[in-house]
């Protein structure tokens, strides 16, 4: 997600149970403008 442009705002530490044991949550986010710069190559 970083080589898109996007940010890591957050991590959620042991937010789920899966497979028998606890996993931290990422979030990530990025702002339309950014976004579209990137799409357009500016």
């Amino acid at each position: 997600m970083e080589r898109r442009g996007m940010r890591l705002e957050g991590r959620l530490r042991e937010n789920r149970w899966f497979k028998g044991r606890w996993w931290d949550t990422l979030i990530y986010g990025i702002l339309d403008r950014e976004w579209e710069a990137q799409e357009t190559g500016r």
